[in-house]
């Protein structure tokens, strides 16, 4: 058995029905079979490697899907591998194929020059391949009756004319956030042209007022309820109005709560705590979650402390897995566990064995504002 490193819209038509089997055979969600629909067509150039395969006399037995992001951080940006639809025939479990597929995504980020990998999975399983958890699914649950409705605000679907006011404005809160996934042309065409259908970009709408787009929005495929994907710009009217326009959706069950998957801090919280009825929930899930693994640890963290507090730091991996950091002048400022580099690195946790009280102030105050604008989970 080989591990192939392949672009997806290369494989022929037999091994792509094969993987359709393999994934809707591999998860409950028929939703996975959707998105690798979304990387499989023939006319999507992913103008990488981008599939992991495992094939067995010929036949996919174990497979992984994979999206390179761009992300803006505390320190620039930097470069992931998102993992998605990791996936062992049911047949071939318990033969360690599950391991050899996370290999290959390490192998594949390096070979690609990434920073980390990140996904969605079972916490039991990947913290022993080294992933370490760093963030729970959130979402902001507003009772509708609490929400304004202004009724020359509407919502229609996406059409290629709205494209450029889209990106100009997912663009412009993603300048404005860290934390966030920053979008080419040839995402945006991957995610009108092939990922509509899936859960990635499910079937957007733009909110119009006053003529022109404000605002865009993407369901969840089970639940119209729930929304996945929340743009609009961070002004309090805006926010309102793209609210009013999902509300006033006639797939919207008016006996239920609108749920907005959100991070913490973000606007859509502060205006529920302002003028709306509702709640924001984290689901923390004992066992799962969203799980990164970096494939330069120290470097990373090394990166972050020198951005933040304009010094030299010298950093020591003591026995048992802690790294202790000096600063310029010797003096001790830190002291972490390699697990916990990466929440500490993005924000996510903040959670140490020791760190000094002036540092510590300064880092909790940048990292307060340390989230993305809109939920990205499952697609950072």
């Amino acid at each position: 058995m080989k591990l192939d490193f392949v672009r997806s819209n290369h494989i022929d038509i037999k091994d792509r029905r094969k993987l359709l089997h393999l994934v809707r055979d591999s998860f409950e969600d028929p939703i996975h079979g959707l998105n690798l629909h979304a990387f499989t067509s023939q006319t999507y150039e992913p103008g990488r490697e981008n599939l992991l395969l495992i094939r067995d006399n010929g036949k996919p037995i174990a497979c992984a899907l994979t999206i390179k992001r761009s992300v803006r951080t505390t320190v620039g940006k930097a470069s992931f591998l998102s993992a998605g639809s990791v996936a062992v025939a049911k047949a071939s479990r318990g033969r360690g194929l599950g391991k050899r597929l996370v290999r290959g995504l390490v192998e594949l980020a390096q070979e690609q020059h990434c920073d980390g990998i990140y996904l969605q999975g079972i916490s039991s399983f990947y913290t022993k391949l080294g992933f370490h958890a760093c963030l729970s699914r959130s979402e902001t649950s507003l009772e509708l009756a609490s929400i304004h409705r202004a009724p020359e605000v509407y919502s229609r679907p996406l059409d290629d004319s709205d494209l450029p006011s889209v990106a100009a404005l997912y663009e412009h809160q993603a300048q404005n956030n860290i934390l966030t996934a920053l979008r080419t042309t040839d995402d945006w065409d991957w995610l009108v042209n092939h990922a509509t259908p899936s859960y990635f970009f499910h079937k957007p709408r733009v909110v119009i007022e006053s003529g022109g787009v404000v605002g865009y929005f993407c369901t969840d495929p089970d639940d119209p309820s729930r929304i996945r994907e929340f743009v609009s710009y961070e002004t309090e009217v805006a926010l309102t109005s793209c609210l009013s326009a999902i509300a006033n959706q006639p797939e919207i069950e008016h006996t239920q709560p609108l749920r907005v998957m959100t991070p913490r801090n973000s606007q859509l919280t502060a205006l529920l705590h302002r003028r709306l009825s509702g709640e924001y929930i984290e689901h923390v899930r004992q066992d799962g979650g969203q799980l990164m693994y970096l494939l330069d640890p120290e470097r990373s963290l090394n990166d972050v402390l020198h951005h933040l507090f304009a010094e030299v730091f010298a950093l020591q991996t003591q026995p048992g897995g802690q790294i202790h950091v000096q600063n310029s002048q010797g003096r001790p400022i830190l002291k972490i566990a390699i697990p916990q580099i990466a929440a500490f690195v993005y924000g996510y946790r903040s959670v140490v064995w020791w760190f000094d009280q002036a540092y510590e102030e300064i880092y909790r105050r940048v990292m307060q504002t340390a989230v993305p604008f809109i939920y990205q989970g499952d697609n950072l």
